[in-house]
């Protein structure tokens, strides 16, 4: 197979269009493994990703398979944003379900074959990769081939395309790959540390799923870098944390509250080491929930009472494990303070109960604010109003004095701002913008900076003409779909057309809009697809299949 490295198509047009495919690829297995083939949410996906395989196959098969936890295409490493990275792990977790490294596209494939593949790819996936192997040959998917994962580490491959032969062949790996290939760039932006620590986090849970020790040194490391850039550029990990997804909720939960409390920690006023202990504790706050049943933590529904009694152990469980780790440090013994009295409240009206306690750490109330604004601003499916960041806001103000500490949650105001990070915002000339950066030091807190979605550029609402007038104004906080937070890194690729921006006022949308509407659907990857979590797509996506 010619590697697609020397074809001419290996331009940054061919770089964007691998990054595409990865992303499409993604979301459309997850989409299938939520809905019918024949669903419409379904058939505007595989629409998009018949187009990519087209153009790509164009110049020849296409091979996508991941190694050392990074994603190639022909052997060229596929450039992944953070907003990628809840899709990214999707993916590898499908691959990882059958034993497979990726697959080989020989050629372009219908509507329906794509269906079927995705349809085959996402769901039951108890079985192995000869399983897998076996299905789509029954479906007759001759240009799809199964790249497996061996125990040696090499690929065994479904069939040789070039031979009539039925058994597996090894091949050398992904081309161009070594097998001790970092999978980290050997850059310090804030990407890189949001992807350590996510990275981090989810070992740090599966390990200690497993009984294992936490890995503390790899805990610090990933936690004293959010804190050298957040002191370096208190906002530069802000728009990341905004990045959800209720899968990988434990996960992204807790990288986030570490950068929230880092950042308020910074605003406080803490030192560089206290900032550290700070980022640590934020970082293992809910360890305790790794001790809980898998089920009952991912549960996409509320809890019953006996489930929600269940839960409320977490506090005494992240104790435990915290104490069963080696050698407790003084910042340890903090974090397992923080972990037992994070859900206490202010007023030690919470739980768990502690006889005796009169007032909880200074780390515990930065933590309580950091922990409830995150998981407030976390869409639920089962949720009937999502919190907006806005809404999350005035909500901790009601409960200033009893849930959390009036002065931290003051601070954590004035940090953020009147419309923090994420909020979807709609302008008195009816343009409409992600909130992506709080108001600078001086500026009012109700005048942040913004992402318009015609066209991704940023304005400052601080601006104004030459009379002294703002120049632009805030209409109103938007909800579409009850997404509630939009996740505020900006979207590599193409600017969002008139259309696409007309999502935004999905809730507006009526039977009249259906044409409209319809237009829509194959250019959400645009914007939705690229930097949105997948529940926070869907709601979006089943506010424009209302409406057709």
């Amino acid at each position: 197979m010619n590697s697609f490295n020397s074809s001419p198509g290996t331009g940054l047009d061919a770089l964007s269009l691998d990054r595409s495919l990865v992303q499409t690829l993604a979301v459309g297995l997850r989409t299938a493994e939520l809905y019918q083939p024949d669903n419409a949410v379904v058939t505007a996906v595989v629409a998009r990703l018949k187009e990519l395989l087209h153009q790509r196959t164009n110049q020849g098969p296409v091979e996508l398979g991941v190694r050392n936890r990074c994603m190639f295409a022909n052997g060229r490493r596929v450039r992944l944003s953070a907003a990628d990275y809840p899709r990214f792990v999707y993916l590898l977790r499908v691959f990882e379900d059958w034993g497979i490294q990726g697959f080989t596209f020989w050629g372009a494939l219908s509507a329906k074959q794509l269906a079927t593949f995705l349809w085959i790819v996402a769901n039951e996936r108890e079985g192995s990769t000869e399983t897998l192997v076996d299905r789509l040959e029954r479906a007759h998917l001759i240009d799809v081939e199964v790249i497996a994962a061996a125990e040696d580490g090499t690929q065994v491959r479904q069939r040789d395309k070039g031979s009539t032969a039925t058994g597996p062949y090894i091949a050398g790996g992904l081309p161009g790959v070594s097998a001790g290939r970092s999978g980290w760039a050997n850059d310090d932006s804030p990407e890189t540390a949001y992807f350590k620590a996510v990275t981090v986090a989810q070992h740090a849970n599966e390990n200690l799923r497993r009984g294992d020790r936490l890995g503390a040194r790899r805990v610090r490391r990933v936690t004293q870098a959010i804190v050298d850039h957040v002191i370096r550029e208190p906002t530069s990990l802000l728009a990341l944390s905004t990045i959800k997804d209720y899968d990988m909720y434990l996960i992204s939960h807790s990288t986030n509250v570490a950068i929230l409390s880092a950042m308020l920690g910074l605003r406080l006023g803490l030192a560089k080491s206290e900032l550290g202990e700070l980022t640590l504790a934020a970082f293992l706050h809910d360890i305790g929930k790794t001790a809980l049943p898998d089920e009952l933590v991912t549960k996409p529904g509320a809890l019953t009472d006996d489930e929600w009694l269940d839960m409320r152990r977490h506090p005494q469980l992240g104790a435990l494990a915290i104490l069963e780790q080696q050698h407790l440090t003084p910042s340890m013994m903090r974090a397992l303070r923080v972990a037992y009295e994070h859900h206490v409240n202010y007023d030690l009206g919470g739980y768990p109960h502690l006889p005796g306690l009169t007032r909880t750490s200074l780390f515990s109330r930065i933590i309580m604010v950091a922990d409830r604004y995150d998981a407030m601003t976390t869409s639920r499916p089962y949720r009937r109003h999502n919190f907006t960041p806005f809404e999350a806001i005035g909500y901790l103000a009601a409960r200033a004095g009893t849930a959390v500490d009036p002065v931290v949650l003051r601070y954590f105001v004035e940090m953020m701002g009147i419309y923090p990070v994420g909020t979807l915002l709609r302008l008195t000339n009816g343009q409409v913008g992600v909130v992506q950066a709080p108001p600078g030091e001086g500026s009012a807190s109700n005048r942040p900076v913004i992402r318009l979605l015609s066209d991704n550029t940023e304005i400052d609402l601080n601006a104004v003409d030459d009379t002294g007038v703002f120049i632009y104004d805030i209409l109103e906080v938007a909800n579409p779909g009850n997404i509630g937070q939009v996740a505020a890194v900006s979207p590599a690729g193409p600017a969002p057309t008139t259309a696409t921006r007309r999502l935004a006022m999905a809730g507006r949308y009526t039977r009249s809009d259906s044409r409209q509407a319809r237009g829509l659907t194959r250019q959400l990857e645009i914007l939705f697809w690229k930097t949105w979590s997948r529940q926070a797509w869907l709601h979006a996506m089943q506010v424009l299949i209302r409406s057709l």
